[in-house]
């Protein structure tokens, strides 16, 4: 069927635009789900997973036909859509499907419009492995488009080669269990996105690209679960200017204040914030990383818990019990413009800022009384 759409549209083509050579067209193929073509081209994937591959169209100006066939083995993968991109107007989408080998045919018409522009995105495709998967390639092997009463084709051979992927495990840190120290790992990297440098494979839980809410769902769906086959931990990266100081000394910086809690350095490494109870109220101190110049933050907050630094370092979370509940705050990180982000949260186990600063992310449990956390 889409051959036919490519004839009638290379008809009406000849009758409206003159015979005239042009540069042949070339396609490319990328898996990397952020935007641009980054033309990644292998993927690790698991049985049962959608794969969407962007198909990116160079030297594309005044096309107003562009069909590609795609080959694949279906004991692997079977063909799910397509969605058209934006560099064809008002495009109109036919698929045709065969065996022998097994191929799909996407073809993309546009009657009356041009593409504007040299290059851009035609159009996603998709697959999903089956539950046989045990790896595979796609192969994009050819394109055809009509542009100035022409029909030019491509010859192709350009391959997405999937790999078995090990089932993602929410025990990032490898100890056998998903518990808060897992949690601290997962929001060190929540907000990230493949390419922004902050990224890692290990923490995306459904293999999107990004870290987000749908992986902090599938983490908290595994909380408190038993893991038969760890893995290896991470190594995380020490912190840009950390300062490093033996145990005895942090007893020395603590040892006139009283009840110290929460201590937590500042992502600089030149600043310690803590808290200390004082009267009947807890007090949230900063001091230099020597113990140097220490300074009171605030005043007359009851139970504060969980300090966190901004990335940037200009901002402090915490938590404050108000009543029976727990609230969370944020202030400049010298103390000034306090401000009350939440009303009231049972049970807050933790807090922690994304990794771009534009989010407090928190941990509540919601687990019986009687539950083992350990």
């Amino acid at each position: 069927m889409w051959k036919w759409m490519l004839f009638t549209l290379f008809l009406i083509s000849l009758l409206i635009y003159p015979l005239s050579a042009q540069n042949n067209f070339s396609l490319s193929l990328d898996v990397d789900g952020s935007a641009g073509d980054q033309a990644v081209t292998s993927l690790d994937v698991s049985a049962n997973e959608v794969i969407a591959i962007q198909i990116f169209g160079r030297d594309v100006q005044n096309t107003n036909g562009i069909t590609t066939r795609f080959e694949y083995d279906a004991s692997q993968v079977v063909y799910e859509g397509f969605d058209a991109g934006s560099i064809l107007p008002n495009a109109h989408v036919l698929s045709e499907q065969g065996t022998n080998p097994t191929f799909v045919g996407i073809g993309l018409a546009s009657f009356g419009s041009q593409v504007t522009v040299n290059s851009g995105l035609v159009g996603t495709i998709r697959f999903r492995t089956t539950a046989a998967f045990s790896g595979t390639e796609i192969r994009l092997v050819r394109g055809d488009f009509v542009r100035g009463g022409q029909i030019e084709t491509v010859v192709l051979n350009i391959r997405i080669a999937l790999q078995v992927s090990d089932a993602p495990s929410s025990d990032f840190n490898g100890d056998g269990i998903v518990n808060l120290a897992d949690f601290l790992l997962f929001v060190s990297r929540f907000g990230s996105r493949q390419g922004d440098g902050m990224y890692e494979t290990l923490y995306d839980l459904d293999r999107d690209s990004v870290i987000g809410i749908s992986d902090f769902l599938i983490f908290v769906s595994d909380f408190g679960k038993r893991v038969s086959s760890p893995v290896s931990p991470p190594v995380p990266p020490p912190p840009t200017g950390s300062v490093t100081m033996p145990g005895v000394r942090l007893l020395q910086l603590a040892q006139n204040y009283g009840d110290v809690e929460y201590l937590t350095y500042s992502p600089d490494g030149s600043q310690i914030a803590f808290v200390s109870e004082r009267g009947d109220n807890d007090a949230i101190y900063v001091m230099n990383a020597d113990g140097s110049n220490p300074i009171r933050l605030t005043q007359n907050y009851d139970d504060v818990e969980y300090l966190a630094y901004s990335p940037d370092g200009s901002q402090i979370a915490f938590v404050s019990e108000r009543g029976d509940n727990d609230a969370i705050y944020v202030m400049n990180a010298d103390g000034s413009n306090p401000i009350r982000l939440t009303q009231s949260y049972d049970d807050i186990e933790y807090l922690a800022w994304s990794s771009d600063g534009s989010e407090v992310i928190i941990f509540l449990d919601r687990y019986d009384d009687d539950y083992d956390d350990d």
